[in-house]
């Protein structure tokens, strides 16, 4: 035995590897070591690391129990549980106080749940086999970094969670969950890029291969070193390859990557359906070792319960045998009811079938399924539909059959840019009811419609579908589109302005109305753009009007009339204490409520006299003012803005003192002017903003 130190390794354990199975030079090196490991505690069974044995000791039968250490018991020293054949149902109380444990061995008791085994962070060899454990988190073993040997066989375990066993804590060499009740396997759980030896999931029932996380293969990894082995479950699906992360376009590098990695399916039968078909598409890169894909092959018969019962699978070596690897997919919760449904990945299409079905309503057919074929071809034949509304997943489609059906009007299914139907080459509409054909027919090739020889009505507005048709060389024989012009049925192709008498210079009715609908579309959004900004037009309009002379009318006594909410402190003091007083000594007669209201005055009756005999009103916003608590801010405000329209020699002068945005206040006007910019921002110091003022308010006085 010689040290090992694999670079994967969590834990802080000392290993040893078998020199004398495992070669250092051999390139399997760490794989070989990960089979044939020991710690220095299973080798030396006379020194201070030979482990010591525990007991159990039970408090109440087939219940609660707890560890008894020996009367010598080193806690430094290594140590081992093993008890067998008890009646355990939950770890020992006390289990997490021996972190010294090495080998804990609980076979055959009746454990439902092992909660807190990850306490135990030095131990490295767990065996609970045949107990009643019924699930496996991803937590359960979290932080074991030393845990390397873990078996869990003959359980009853029916779900475990993605990364299970794998965490980016732990580093299991060994796993065996053998024998349990698994249906389901997520990926995480099978593809690893860690060292192990065997990963053994045989005798379980497994059915598919979910991906819970979406995980995807990295190919700049290589994945797994030993052996998975998934024999003796019951016949299952082949997995979706692109669901489990695995990419059709990725096949080639695929059995690259995972080289390493063997996965042993015994004597496991796979059902040769639609699943299959994708994987053998690259099966010249996995032949000759076709057993990847097939057990015991070239043996391998397809089971007697699925498609193709009793076929030797490698006749589907032969890409022209492929065809017969369909899914039913009738039972999909996406398959119309009585309708058939199937995936049929070779031709890459899936059909839906509804033929002869009566289809009342086309909400019946609102979602289709998904499967490997990546075209999906629609037959609604003699259905009784009137009309097929668009749906989305039209843009899968590829043929699209609805011959004999009532349809009178297909425009509702076209309603959006062709270029949606991009894989569509197909449109058959046979017996059908149609007058014309859709307009946006144009942006396809015409040798994609077929209609049979049912006639569609042929007039001067839709002669472009005879030269459509010429322009793609369409094929009268095979493909005839017939038309009704003036009671005689004839190819469309046929039909000419001068045999249907169409006007060599009609009135360009269509410009006409193109021209007067981009006349009202422009005058509606003037009209919008006006009524949006009705305010700001009125204002921009007003000042352009202002007159520059200075006002000398006498009845006009202030020079200056200050509103602000008087309810405000720091407002105040401002106003009185800096802007009055620059005013005043400016030589300016200035009018505040606060000071040249008399006592018992009707404060509203003064506003409206004083606003009245004022030639500049300065409005000073701040966030109680804004929010017409205060009646006569509102009313000084109207009256400013009133005299400021009615007089075109008054001004008025807003100063942003709280920075008010214009989604901070609701009158209109007030809104405009902040929206103009039409005011002055309390941002500069407060000497600045007194003397701009001063100087705005001389200026137009």
């Amino acid at each position: 035995m010689v040290p090992w130190s694999p670079s994967q390794w969590k834990g802080d354990q000392e290993l040893l590897c078998d020199s004398s199975v495992c070669k250092t030079v051999a390139a399997d090196y760490d794989t070989c070591c990960s089979c044939h490991s020991k710690g220095l505690w299973e080798i030396d069974k006379h020194s201070k690391r030979s482990s010591q044995a525990l007991h159990i000791e039970y408090v109440r039968f087939g219940s609660n129990a707890f560890v008894l250490p020996p009367s010598d018991f080193n806690t430094s020293a290594p140590a081992n549980l093993v008890h067998r054949h008890g009646t355990l149902r939950v770890l020992p109380s006390n289990i997490c106080d021996f972190q010294n444990l090495k080998l804990l061995d609980l076979t055959s008791n009746q454990l439902t749940h092992i909660n807190t085994i990850s306490c135990l962070r030095n131990l490295e060899i767990l065996k609970l086999e045949y107990n009643k454990l019924v699930y496996l988190s991803n937590e359960t073993f979290q932080n074991m970094s030393n845990l390397r040997s873990v078996s869990l066989a003959n359980n009853q375990i029916k779900e475990m969670d993605p990364h299970a066993f794998n965490g980016d804590s732990i580093n299991i060499f060994n796993f065996d969950l053998s024998g349990n009740n698994l249906t389901k396997i997520d990926v995480t759980n099978l593809v690893m890029d860690k060292l192990y030896c065997e990963i053994n999931y045989e005798n379980n029932l497994f059915q598919e291969i979910e991906n819970i996380l979406g995980w995807k293969v990295n190919t700049s990894l290589h994945y797994g070193s030993g052996t998975v082995t998934v024999a003796k479950n019951p016949p299952m699906h082949f997995p979706d390859y692109e669901y489990v992360g695995f990419s059709v376009d990725q096949f080639p590098k695929l059995f690259k990557i995972m080289r390493n990695t063997n996965f042993y399916f015994g004597n496991n039968t796979y059902y040769c359906d639609c699943r299959l078909e994708p994987v053998l598409r690259f099966s010249n890169i996995w032949k000759p070792d076709y057993s990847f894909v097939f057990p015991n092959f070239p043996d391998y018969i397809c089971p007697p319960d699925g498609p193709n019962a009793g076929i030797n699978a490698k006749l589907f070596l032969d890409k022209t045998e492929r065809d017969k690897l369909t899914c039913d997919l009738h039972g999909d919760l996406n398959c119309p009811s009585r309708c058939d449904c199937f995936d049929q990945p070779s031709r890459d299409r899936l059909v839906v079938n509804c033929t002869d079905q009566e289809i009342s309503h086309p909400e019946f057919l609102k979602r289709m399924p998904k499967g490997f074929g990546h075209n999906l071809e629609l037959y609604f034949k003699n259905t009784g539909m009137k009309r097929f509304p668009f749906f989305k997943y039209l843009k899968r489609v590829s043929i699209l059959d609805v011959s004999y059906n009532s349809f009178e009007d297909i425009n509702s299914l076209f309603s959006v840019d062709i270029a949606y139907f991009e894989k569509l080459k197909k449109v058959i509409i046979l017996n059908h009811s149609l007058s014309d054909l859709p307009d946006s027919f144009k942006k396809l090739d015409a040798n994609f419609i077929y209609l049979g020889e049912t006639p569609i009505i042929c007039d001067c507005t839709n002669l472009w579908i005879g030269e459509w048709r010429k322009v793609y060389n369409v094929n009268k024989t095979i493909n005839p589109l017939l038309c009704n012009a003036n009671g005689k049925i004839l190819h469309v192709e046929e039909v000419t302005k001068e045999f249907l008498g169409c006007n060599e210079n009609p009135f360009q009715w269509d410009w006409l109305i193109i021209l007067s609908s981009v006349i009202v579309s422009l005058l509606a959004v003037i009209f919008g753009l006006f009524m949006f900004f009705q305010y700001e037009i009125l204002i921009m309009f007003r000042m352009m009007r202002q007159t520059k002379k200075p006002v000398t009318a006498q009845n006009l006594y202030y020079d200056v009339y200050i509103s602000y909410d008087v309810n405000e402190l720091d407002v105040r003091i401002w106003v009185l204490s800096d802007l009055r007083n620059s005013l005043l000594k400016n030589g300016l007669k200035v009018y505040d409520t606060v000071v040249d209201t008399l006592p018992g005055s009707n404060r509203g009756e003064v506003i409206s006299i004083k606003i009245a005999q004022s030639k500049q009103i300065i409005v000073v916003l701040s966030k109680a003012y804004t929010m017409e608590d205060d009646p006569f801010c509102v009313q000084e405000f109207r009256g400013a803005v009133n005299h400021f329209f009615r007089n075109k020699s008054k001004s008025l002068l807003l100063i942003n003192y709280d920075n008010i945005q214009t989604s901070d206040v609701s009158d209109p006007y007030m809104k405009a002017f902040l929206r103009l910019g039409k005011y002055i921002s309390f941002a500069d110091r407060y000497e600045k903003i007194t003397n701009k003022v001063c100087s705005i308010v001389k200026t137009k006085t």
